[in-house]
């Protein structure tokens, strides 16, 4: 028989094992990736792309506008609309673009794109119901992208479900160049500075009755030379 204190130690030292191998939702990652720091451990979903007063502009025609003024994002305004921000988080604009400057905007293959006379600016961010990160698409005439897992984290605050979320490096490609980007992080690919603004997925481990499904964010803003206008854009956001 243990005595008290004896039957204490044995606890405490089953518990420490259990976070040593991972048996312990509350402190792994079940072997998905290491454990995120405690700072890393949050989803911020920035809004990103077009914007107007109320939120983010779910359809807007490609074409050409007019920089109104140069700030953490653009103000831009196109002949008889009402002026449109476009919404960033990546490396500082206010070299790339000046004010009055012409503009044009367009959508494609999930890309956000301004196009001014020397720089182009476009944005990826897009979420969906899956359960792992989808890998993000190229930027026609940028760099290309692959998505690691660098950390996770398990969230149990509710007692019967047990979902873990998944933060990404990620990787930008460019011709015979390549660089790998750590969350938060800006990093530079040929012409090109590129942000990992935020890639994480969150699944279900356990205790899932249905109700909950699985998801991703990717958010990339890219800051690079001003690309050949595309003939075959989408007709809308």
């Amino acid at each position: 028989m243990y005595s008290g204190c004896s039957a204490f130690i044995v606890v405490l030292a089953l518990a420490h094992l259990l976070a040593l191998t991972g048996c312990d939702d509350r402190t792994s990652t079940r072997g998905s990736a290491p454990p995120c720091e405690p700072g890393l451990r949050r989803i911020l979903r920035l809004p990103l792309g077009f914007e107007k007063p109320g939120g983010l502009v779910a359809h807007i025609e490609p074409g050409v506008a007019r920089v109104v003024s140069v700030t953490d994002g653009l103000l831009l305004e196109a002949a008889g609309e009402a002026p449109v921000m476009f919404a960033w988080s990546g490396p500082s604009l206010g070299e790339a673009f000046e004010t009055d400057e012409q503009v044009h905007l367009y959508q494609k293959e999930q890309w956000w794109v301004v196009v001014g006379q020397h720089s182009t600016a476009a944005i990826h961010a897009k979420g969906g119901t899956w359960y792992s990160l989808v890998t993000p698409p190229a930027l026609e005439g940028g760099p290309s992208f692959e998505v690691t897992p660098r950390c996770g984290w398990i969230n149990d605050d509710d007692s019967s479900l047990v979902t873990e979320t998944l933060l990404y490096r990620l990787e930008a490609t460019l011709g015979g160049e390549s660089v790998t980007i750590e969350p938060g992080a800006t990093e530079a690919v040929g012409e090109w500075q590129v942000k990992n603004v935020e890639n994480t997925s969150t699944h279900a481990l356990s205790g899932n009755d249905g109700s909950f499904d699985p998801g991703y964010w990717s958010a990339i803003s890219v800051l690079g030379p001003a690309l050949a206008q595309s003939d075959d854009a989408d007709a809308g956001f």
